[in-house]
């Protein structure tokens, strides 16, 4: 993942390092008068980011546990296959060698 930091403060304790500064719509031109070096993004409503954000991180950790879940069955059907066929093959072997050598 990305190694970035994010805090939450009131425009009045910007310090003026900020890269990125996310406010309401009509907190954003104190914000742009505070830090004006930073890119500004304004939100309408600050629910409708979070839902959307809650979404997406949901949707990515569904996906991954399904990746993970179809993975290990793949793997887990692969080796039940090969240990089954192995166990066949050896004991067609034996049978094989107990009847032409007895």
């Amino acid at each position: 993942g990305l190694d970035i930091e994010v805090t939450n403060s009131a425009i009045n304790q910007l310090k003026g390092d900020e890269d990125i500064i996310i406010t309401q719509k009509t907190l954003t031109e104190r914000a742009e008068s505070k830090v004006p070096t930073a890119k500004h993004i304004s939100v309408d409503n600050f629910l409708i980011l979070f839902s959307c954000l809650l979404r997406f991180f949901l949707l990515t950790f569904l996906f991954s546990c399904l990746l993970r879940f179809f993975l290990l069955t793949f793997l887990f059907s692969c080796l039940l296959r090969f240990f089954l066929l192995t166990f066949l093959f050896s004991c067609l072997l034996r049978f094989f060698l107990l009847t032409f050598l007895f």
